[in-house]
C-alpha cells in the first residue's frame, strides 16, 4: 500500500459483512490492486462506506473539493468509475460505470491523471 490510508480503505471493506455487502468483497480486491499500483503512490484513499475516493490532497474539504476519481461498487457486479475536476472547474466530472472485471484499467488511467 501507498500509505496508511489504503489500509484504513481496506479494514472498511474487511467490516462490511452483512447479507447486503456482498459485492463489496472482490470490489476489496479491486481496491487492493489499485492502492499497489504505481498511479495510486502518494494519493490518498478516503472512504464513505462503498464508495472509495483517490485523491491527490491530504485533509478535507481538499479531498471533496479538489480534483479526486470516485470508484463505487453497484451490487450488479459492476463498478461506477468517475473523475472530478476542482470544484470551480467547469468541466463536466467524466463517469463510466464497467463489469467489476473491466474497472481496474479505466480506474488507474483516471487516477494517473490526478
Amino acid at each position: 500500500m501507498t500509505n496508511d490510508s489504503w489500509v484504513r480503505a481496506l479494514a472498511l471493506y474487511d467490516s462490511l459483512r452483512q447479507a447486503h455487502w456482498e459485492h463489496i468483497r472482490p470490489f476489496r480486491e479491486l481496491v487492493a490492486e489499485v492502492g499497489r499500483s504505481a498511479e495510486a503512490a502518494g494519493l490518498t484513499a478516503v472512504t464513505s462506506h462503498a464508495t472509495l475516493l483517490v485523491s491527490p490532497y491530504m485533509r478535507y474539504p481538499d479531498w471533496f473539493e479538489g480534483r479526486h476519481v470516485r470508484i463505487h461498487p453497484l451490487s450488479s457486479g459492476h463498478v461506477r468509475i468517475s473523475h472530478h475536476p476542482e470544484r470551480f472547474n467547469r468541466q463536466p466530472a467524466e463517469s463510466s460505470t464497467l463489469p467489476l472485471a473491466d474497472a481496474r484499467v479505466k480506474a488507474l488511467a483516471l487516477i494517473a491523471k490526478l
